[in-house]
């Protein structure tokens, strides 16, 4: 399964000779160049389900909604339906910097009103690298420019839907291992 945000045509040269079929994780773009090369060799490529691609990717997540704004609680549902790929915690950044701190490869998403205090607090605390996301593209550059993992969403003027696509977005970037590492 290719998880990554493009599969080039590098991508496609590096395929082993018996592949007949890849499967990309949702959002990931093909470029033509790659999509051809695989046409040509019989390659078939295929989208992964959501919850398919949740099963490979790396580390342990988990969520705390510290609002009490109705329009999270579809958020707070969803997130729970997926099949045991998250877990929540109680509505306090303590709590979730604790639960990033107890293990390697951990990432967590906090939905709270005071984005900008949460990142002071989290980046406080060893090992923790806090980012206030609110575009997948902030999701992205926060989890390979500087290894976040915990982002922090502000819910007003976002959808649930929103929430959780920033939530998929973080979840396919994978966890970090190598912060608690550099911390201690």
């Amino acid at each position: 399964m290719f998880a990554g945000r493009l599969l080039s045509l590098r991508h496609a040269e590096a395929l082993s000779a018996g592949v007949r079929v890849v499967r990309i994780a949702p959002g990931t773009v093909v470029t033509p160049l790659a999509r051809d090369l695989m046409k040509r060799q019989g390659i078939a490529v295929q989208l992964a389900g959501i919850a398919e691609f949740g099963a490979t990717a790396a580390g342990e997540w988990a969520f705390a909604i510290d609002s009490d704004m109705g329009a999270v609680h579809p958020l707070r549902r969803s997130l729970l339906e997926d099949a045991g790929r998250w877990t929540e915690l109680a509505p306090s950044l303590d709590e979730v910097i604790d639960w990033i701190q107890a293990a390697e490869g951990r990432g967590a998403l906090l939905v709270t009103t005071d984005g900008a205090l949460a990142v002071w607090r989290a980046c406080r605390a060893a090992g923790v690298r806090a980012a206030v996301v609110a575009e997948p593209s902030d999701v992205d550059r926060a989890s390979r420019s500087m290894g976040a993992n915990l982002i922090v969403v502000e819910p007003a003027g976002k959808s649930p839907s929103w929430i959780k696509q920033l939530a998929t977005a973080f979840r396919r970037a994978g966890a970090p291992s190598w912060l608690m590492e550099t911390e201690r």
